[in-house]
């Protein structure tokens, strides 16, 4: 990560949070444990990791605790992909997601920018997930950024405070 002091004038650093509501069940026994892996656009058909979230076990509206910094460029189309996944081996999560893959299942993708989130109300933007299966209800990621600046790039967000936090922001924009 580069430090804030170091950063162009024309960008900042941004910092990501994501839940998930009415996630597709894909296990047997008990509930999907989905994962997010978040990767950043560099070229048609060319991404980059930009992060990845926790495991929530037994849960198809989980709240993601894990939160991701990484540098928004005001002037740069940064498009984000967004997959969700149904971990299976909790040991070894999934780096990405290969169809028919032992590791997982696809729970569902979604896109954005990042001025496009950034732009929105409350910096927040929810996005109906797609898979396999054209016009069918995947359920959906909401994904909330936040600028920081040199004081709060190293505040600690406790799990309750994003909790509470996307439950206000929801109410705000519906």
């Amino acid at each position: 990560k580069k430090p804030l002091s170091k950063m162009p004038a024309s960008s900042t650093m941004v910092r990501l949070s994501f839940k998930c509501e009415k996630l597709v069940n894909k296990d047997t026994f008990g509930k999907s444990d989905p994962f997010i892996i978040v990767d950043l656009q560099e070229g048609v058909g060319k991404y980059s990791r930009i992060g990845t979230t926790e495991v929530i076990s037994n849960n198809l509206n989980p709240v993601f605790t894990k939160l991701i910094d990484m540098e928004y460029v005001y002037e740069k189309k940064q498009r984000l992909r967004i997959t969700v996944i149904d971990v299976d081996d909790f040991k070894n999560p999934p780096t990405e997601y290969i169809p028919n893959m032992d590791a997982g299942d696809l729970l569902g993708t979604a896109e954005v920018t990042l001025l496009e989130l950034m732009g929105a109300r409350s910096w927040t933007v929810t996005k109906p997930l797609s898979a396999q299966i054209k016009n069918k209800n995947y359920g959906t990621v909401t994904i909330m950024g936040l600028k920081l600046d040199v004081g709060l790039s190293q505040f600690y967000f406790s799990p309750v405070f994003i909790t509470l936090l996307h439950r206000i922001l929801s109410a705000m924009t519906t």
